[in-house]
């Protein structure tokens, strides 16, 4: 328990040495959060295979396709890791209470699988990141600068050598993060008196730029929106609401990235630099919260699909099955594909 004590300065309320029940805390109250939304992510995740399927011959025609066919797999992608890191926890757990099961095979590999399961989170919200940041930069560029559509194109025939690139970069930064993270809490190893002490800071550039990227990228949608409102009695507006769409867009990612920064401020406050433990309670909150975004976004903007899903559930069984080809009219709704004169 952290000791209490009636001062008048803020920082005599807490004993810094003695304040893990603040984290404790902080631990359950994200808990009740994120629960609702892994059960949203897991309900909305058919009517997201379904509308995606729905509009993949309308979506190959939109500039901006191969990002949010990444995004697709990804989210898909992302459940099936989760729920197998919540199987290999549960094993280790199981087998460290069991006798003489404790430092077994079985244990060791489970808990292997448990922290490369982690691993692959890790990454894949950082390529999710970065697709996050990269669409709201391609959406303004060719709303504005239609001239950039023809490069943007190129790049696009590159996505999956780029993706892997990406993988490839992410994984080897995460693993010389995590022996820098070892070797600095080696006794033997005094960083401080080397005055290289700065170096344990270097895994915190990139880990702080994302966010301040993300929070930037989503500014690009505020001049797209005054733009499309001025242009309010065209039908595609009329029709499909693209501003409204890129508003709770914005919206959504917000608030969702801001739900890591109470984590910054109480490690800050606390002087508790643990840079893996940082990037493990941000890989639990991002890897339901940045998916959840995209379904809401995807979802958002092609309400009329996802009413036609209720409307015959036999052919929405059919549909994200794959046992026959959708037939349900697309909505229109393409914020790059609306031809505004500007």
């Amino acid at each position: 328990m952290c000791d209490i004590y009636i001062e008048n300065s803020f920082d005599d309320y807490f004993n810094i040495e003695d304040c893990s029940a603040v984290y404790d805390i902080y631990d359950r109250i994200l808990s009740i959060v994120l629960i609702p939304m892994y059960l949203l992510y897991i309900l909305l995740l058919p009517f997201y295979i379904y509308v995606n399927r729905i509009n993949r011959r309308r979506d190959e025609n939109v500039l901006i396709f191969p990002i949010t066919n990444v995004f697709y797999k990804m989210v898909i992608f992302t459940l099936f890791v989760v729920v197998a890191k919540y199987i290999f926890f549960i094993s280790f757990q199981v087998f460290a209470v069991l006798p003489n099961m404790s430092e077994t095979i079985y244990s060791y590999v489970s808990l292997f699988a448990y922290e490369f399961c982690l691993l692959l989170l890790r990454v894949n919200n950082a390529v999710l990141d970065f697709f996050l940041i990269i669409s709201p930069i391609v959406r303004f560029l060719v709303y504005f600068f239609p001239s950039t559509e023809k490069p943007i194109t190129v790049a696009n025939t590159h996505i999956y050598k780029i993706l892997a690139y990406l993988y490839v970069i992410l994984i080897i930064k995460n693993f010389f993060f995590f022996l820098m993270e070892v070797i600095n809490e080696d006794p033997v190893v005094e960083l401080e008196l080397t005055g290289w002490e700065w170096i344990n800071y270097i895994p915190y550039v990139p880990f702080y730029s994302f966010h301040v990227l993300i929070f930037l990228s989503v500014l690009l949608y505020i001049p797209i929106m005054i733009n499309i409102r001025k242009h309010s009695h065209l039908a595609s507006y009329q029709q499909n609401h693209p501003q409204r769409y890129i508003f709770w867009q914005t919206v959504v990612v917000f608030i969702f990235k801001s739900m890591t920064l109470p984590i910054i401020i109480m490690y800050k406050y606390f002087n508790y630099n643990n840079f893996v433990k940082l990037t493990s309670e941000e890989t639990g909150i991002e890897e339901i919260t940045i998916p959840l975004v995209i379904e809401l976004s995807y979802l958002g903007c092609n309400k009329r699909n996802v009413t036609a899903a209720f409307s015959s559930f036999k052919r929405f069984l059919k549909t994200i099955l794959g046992l026959k080809s959708a037939t349900v009219q697309p909505q229109t709704v393409a914020i790059s594909s609306i031809n505004v004169s500007n």
